[in-house]
């Protein structure tokens, strides 16, 4: 008998007084290093190389901005939200201000938009309970390749043809999953600055698993990767899609804005067009890269695991109660 979805609680109250960004950090084990094997090792990097440096100054602005002024301006506007429970030192205001290119209100509307969120969507906002992050995991849909690509951005993969059973596992499950990896992704100020690619693999796509892509899923979707995450998604490589996805596909059509519609790629059964794109020393042999890929799911639950108390003290965070 398949299990029923998991239930999440609805979720507590914030509290009045938080413990600061850089103490919840300070939770997670000194040096993150994870082996997975011929792919390489999985590190937790905290800080920016000479080349990430020049892409925060030429890219980001971080050389023309007068960042103490800017993050007062930023959490001048947060002291005034006054149902917003959220850390205020200085490291915590500039995840959200990096990717907004050190705007403030750029960067108050996306932490508000990233909460509210998450107030409105518990089911996906709060972090899984371990035990079902194991069985997501080890079903192989999701997938951190330890190896940024020739750009210095994080991989992650997707693989939710084939490996994925929505008798298992929810959709709403799989976007919490993603949405973790997303604020472990923005513990490292190198994925600060260089974003993330996600690679979509489709192969073995049912229609049954299509016709869990509805429109509202869609909206949610597109809406937490567009305005909410504080994170430069910089590229999605469609992988192994079939005609199925092309009614998945039009489901997403209607909430996608330009910036992420430039940076959509579709490669179907070709590799050859992906090697375009990523380096072939950076992508498993799969996808007509170099590494071999024995991936069983063991890494990501170690990973996971580390951060299980990182992700208690961030449900603290938010909204104490709807936004409207």
């Amino acid at each position: 008998m398949a299990p029923t979805p998991t239930q999440i609680p609805t979720p507590t109250l914030p509290k009045a007084e938080v413990l600061s960004w850089m103490a919840c950090r300070a939770l997670l084990p000194q040096d993150v290093r994870l082996d997975m094997g011929p792919l390489g090792t999985l590190r937790l990097e905290e800080q920016l190389d000479e080349k990430l440096q020049r892409v925060a100054s030429e890219e980001l602005r971080e050389a023309d901005v007068d960042i103490p002024d800017t993050i007062a301006a930023l959490r001048t506007r947060l002291q005034e939200e006054k149902e917003l429970v959220v850390p205020l030192d200085d490291e915590y205001m500039i995840t959200f201000l990096r990717p907004c290119h050190w705007y403030p209100d750029s960067a108050f509307q996306k932490m508000c938009n990233f909460y509210a969120f998450k107030a409105r969507n518990p089911h996906v906002g709060r972090p899984l309970p371990m035990s079902r992050v194991d069985v997501v995991a080890n079903s192989g849909t999701v997938c951190i390749l330890p190896r940024r690509d020739q750009f210095g951005r994080r991989m992650l993969l997707l693989q939710t043809g084939r490996k994925w059973d929505p008798k298992k596992l929810t959709m709403d499950e799989l976007l919490s999953a993603v949405l973790m990896f997303l604020e472990i992704a923005i513990v490292e100020p190198s994925t600060q600055v260089a974003g993330v690619v996600i690679l979509w693999d489709l192969e073995g796509l049912s229609l049954s698993q299509v016709l869990k892509f509805t429109p509202t899923f869609a909206k949610n979707l597109l809406h937490l990767i567009q305005d909410c995450v504080p994170l430069r998604v910089k590229a999605f490589h469609f992988i192994n899609q079939s005609n199925l996805f092309d009614i998945a596909f039009n489901v997403l059509k209607p909430f996608l804005k330009e910036k992420l519609r430039s940076r959509l790629y579709f490669h179907g059964k070709s590799s050859k067009t992906l090697l375009d794109h990523v380096d072939p020393k950076l992508l498993p042999k799969q996808y007509g890269g170099e590494l071999e890929m024995h991936f069983d799911g063991g890494e990501l639950v170690a990973l996971f695991h580390l951060f299980e108390t990182y992700f208690d003290e961030l449900t603290k965070y938010g909204y104490t109660k709807l936004p409207k």
